[in-house]
């Protein structure tokens, strides 16, 4: 674990979250390895936070060009919006 800790950057407790989920699967990490990013995620992330993510990247999209648009204008920073 140490040594995928190392290499990806990511801390040990992380890595070892995730392994706990995985193998709370029930799969082999040949299936797993065969699934896509969002088939994992339901392994890692409860229904819940999955909904809030969407919820909250849903309000960032729809106010993504605000946020360009005022960028651009002298004296605006992203502290200020």
């Amino acid at each position: 674990m140490r040594e995928i800790c190392r290499q990806t950057g990511i801390s040990c407790n992380t890595i070892n979250a995730y392994a706990r989920c995985f193998e709370g699967s029930g799969r082999s990490y040949e299936e797993l390895l065969q699934l896509s990013d969002s088939e994992l995620a339901i392994f890692v992330y409860p229904r819940e936070s999955l909904k809030e993510l969407s919820a909250r990247r849903k309000y960032l999209e729809d106010h993504l060009d605000y946020y360009y648009k005022e960028l651009k204008r002298n004296g605006v920073t992203r502290e200020i919006l």
